[in-house]
């Protein structure tokens, strides 16, 4: 098990970064425990002043630990440091920004012309250009997008088809069958009635048994209803 540091002034250990930790208690850069990388307090001596907030220690053979004053690059700021670690590529032919395959924009469509547009392969179906073997599968046919997976058509009206064969339209028709009272269209999962029922059909809506509006209560509008409780309602 790991031994935690005491907090004894000079007292180091690693850290999970790899860093080594030295305890300096009045250091204006340390952290809440009061402890200051190893590397900075290194290039501060060598320098003989305090390092800037911006200011940031390389290590030349990127081991975190080997703090030797040989090994340190003192960077400007996270720019710099960044540059080193990650270089900016450049074309090879002409020393332009790299854009992909080590070369620039102009020299890679340069490239591609020449590389794959011009080896590309025609459909042996339709006789459509393609890049080479794009879509050659095992039966040893060199087929484009549209030969090798046609699209389907409806059975009924011959339009792009959705599932089953069938387009949009026809496709939902299956999904319903008709009430067995009003022919009315129904899902065959919505109602579960042999024969089948719609909701009006199965709960009709109640009206007033005397002129037939809306119901309220008792068979009766709200008209008659109330006519009902005064005791003046004559059917």
């Amino acid at each position: 098990m790991k031994r935690a540091p005491n907090r004894k002034s000079g007292e180091k250990f690693k850290n999970h970064d790899g860093y080594i930790m030295v305890k300096c208690p009045k250091h204006p850069r340390r952290n809440n425990r009061g402890y200051v990388q190893e590397h900075r307090l290194i290039m501060e001596e060598h320098l003989g002043r305090k390092l800037k907030r911006k200011e940031q220690v390389h290590h030349k053979n990127e081991i975190r630990h080997d703090n030797r004053l040989e090994n340190l690059q003192l960077c400007s700021g996270v720019k710099e440091h960044s540059l080193i670690h990650r270089p900016p590529r450049f074309c090879k032919i002409c020393g332009a920004n790299h854009f992909g395959r080590g070369f620039c924009n102009k020299h890679y469509c340069e490239w591609y012309h020449r590389e794959v547009y011009c080896k590309a392969a025609n459909c042996q179906k339709c006789g459509k250009l393609m890049t080479p073997s794009a879509y050659d599968c095992k039966d040893g046919l060199k087929l484009c997008r549209s030969c090798r997976w046609p699209k389907l058509k409806c059975s009924v009206c011959g339009r792009p088809a959705q599932a089953k064969g069938l387009c949009k339209s026809h496709y939902q028709i299956t999904l319903y069958v008709p009430c067995s009272k009003c022919g009315k269209p129904i899902r065959k999962g919505g109602r579960n009635h042999f024969p089948p029922v719609c909701w009006t059909c199965k709960f009709p809506k109640r009206v007033c048994r005397i002129c037939g509006g809306p119901h309220d209560s008792l068979g009766l509008c709200d008209n008659h209803y109330h006519m009902l409780k005064r005791g003046t309602l004559k059917e």
